[in-house]
């Protein structure tokens, strides 16, 4: 068995694929995704980190927290709903309502509309605690994005909104909607 050749040259400056077995050719650094995806997963993390330590400090877990905001000010809704508004997987919903639960913050119960649905809903517990955690939490983060001006806020919303949908579609369809359901420009 041969050693296999390096994956990049980088002797040159730049970093092209040398492996002459493999059936790509080279890869350019400049259009390489990596530093687009560092960047988005580095983004990613820091909104996330700074969010979970707030959230903490208000004696929540992030899971918590994101369950209580969704049910912030409604009548409840199903589990189906919750999970869609929620912001944490489905596999980790039902932990999270089961621990509002045991705290007194939610509630469970059959619809009357139709029994194979369950409603899920904040006790008056629960919504004392949405009331004093989520606007403070929005004014936190508030504190952050509000440093991007207003246009680079909007343009930034349409480009994740178009990252989104073409990760949303499926690889190489071509068929990614803007978040305005219009064919993202090129």
């Amino acid at each position: 068995m041969r050693n296999p050749a390096p994956l990049r040259d980088t002797s040159e400056g730049h970093g092209a694929v040398t492996d002459p077995t493999t059936p790509w050719g080279p890869i350019p650094d400049e259009v390489s995704l990596l530093p687009l995806l560092r960047a988005l997963h580095a983004c990613y993390t820091e909104v996330q980190r700074a969010g979970a330590r707030h959230i903490e400090s208000l004696g929540l877990t992030p899971c918590r927290f994101d369950v209580l905001a969704a049910l912030g000010d409604t009548a409840g809704m199903t589990v189906k709903e919750l999970g869609e508004h929620a912001l944490i997987t489905k596999g980790t919903l039902l932990p999270v309502i089961a621990s509002l639960e045991d705290k007194g913050l939610a509630r469970r119960a059959k619809s009357t509309e139709d029994s194979r649905q369950t409603i899920v809903s904040l006790t008056s517990e629960g919504q004392a605690l949405y009331q004093r955690t989520f606007l403070v939490h929005i004014d936190f983060m508030r504190s952050y994005l509000e440093r991007l001006p207003l246009g680079h806020q909007e343009q930034l919303i349409n480009l994740l909104g178009e990252v989104q949908s073409l990760f949303a579609s499926p690889a190489g369809s071509g068929e990614a909607k803007s978040p305005a359901g219009k064919a993202p420009r090129r």
